[in-house]
Parts: C-alpha cells; structure tokens; sequence
C-alpha cells in the first residue's frame, strides 16, 4: 500500500509511464483486470514506443479479454515494434481469441521466430492445438470439450518448429 500510495503521489506531481505502469501491476494483481489495462494503455501514451511496456500493455489487454482492441493497439505502433519480439506470437492469440483461424495459421506457418521462447514454454504448441480444436468443432458441429481436446492431441501434433514442449 506504501508503494501504491507513492505511484499515487508522483503522478499528482507529474504524470509519468512508470508510475502509472507500476499501478497498473498492482491493479491487475487486485483482480481488476480492466482497470490494469487501461493504466498500461494510459503508461504507454505516456512513453510510446517502449517495446518491453507494449508487451506488458497486450498482455493486459488479453487477459481483459479485450481482442479487437489488442488488433488496434498493434496497427498504431510502428513496424519496427510492431514485429518485435513476443509481439507476433500475441497478436496470433488474439486472433484466435476471436476464431480468426486463418491469421493464426498464417503466423503458426510462418518462418516468424519468436526469440525469447524456451524449451519448456508451451505457447506455441497449445495455440497449434487451440487452432485445431475450433476449426474441427467448427466443421464437424460440435462443441470443444475434453473429448476432442483429447482427439486433437493424439490425431494433431503441432509441428516440431512449434513444439518447446518438455519430453519424456
């Protein structure tokens, strides 16, 4: 509280990204994943272009299942940030939040490498899986449940660029 009381302070002195950053940390550990968001979109025009806070600002937006937004907050920056890093891969996910099988396709097929992804992370691999799950449910009339999931594992492998998956 101490913390979030000087944040506080120092944005009533003078707005500023990192304090408006660290409360938007705070506020999405408090459970309010909306208000996080908006705070890493408030700290992010207040330093635009600042690859590491762009990150942060998806994944806020992601978790507060705001997509679309997540589409339009990625056309505004430039290419050079755009494209960097973890961006892409979080871009894919939107899409695939939103059943936009064809641009995760596209990013999953592409030569686009994600650089910080390590062996263990199962993102890839999963969101290879998300994408087989909908665009079988979607062909075959059913609902994803526990049943094709399970399908989908045996019967759909995710490529071995894919798959940082730790094996036994």
């Amino acid at each position: 509280e101490a913390a979030r009381e000087a944040w506080r302070r120092s944005l009533e002195r003078r707005p500023n990204a990192l304090a408006t950053r660290n409360l938007a940390v705070l506020t999405g550990e408090d459970g309010d994943l909306e208000a996080a968001a908006d705070l890493y979109l408030k700290a992010d025009g207040l330093t635009p272009g600042w690859p590491p806070l762009a990150v942060e600002c998806v994944r806020a937006l992601l978790g507060a299942n705001r997509h679309r937004e997540v589409l339009r907050y990625l056309v505004s920056l430039p290419d050079r940030i755009r494209n960097q890093g973890r961006l892409p891969l979080l871009k894919a996910q939107a899409h695939l939040a939103l059943g936009e099988l064809s641009a995760v396709e596209a990013f999953l097929r592409s030569s686009q490498e994600v650089p910080d992804v390590r062996e263990g992370e199962i993102s890839l691999a999963e969101m290879w899986f998300r994408m087989q799950e909908q665009r079988i449910a979607a062909a075959e009339g059913v609902a994803v449940d526990d049943a094709l999931r399970e399908r989908v594992k045996r019967q759909y492998p995710p490529p071995a660029h894919l798959d940082f998956r730790m094996k036994t």
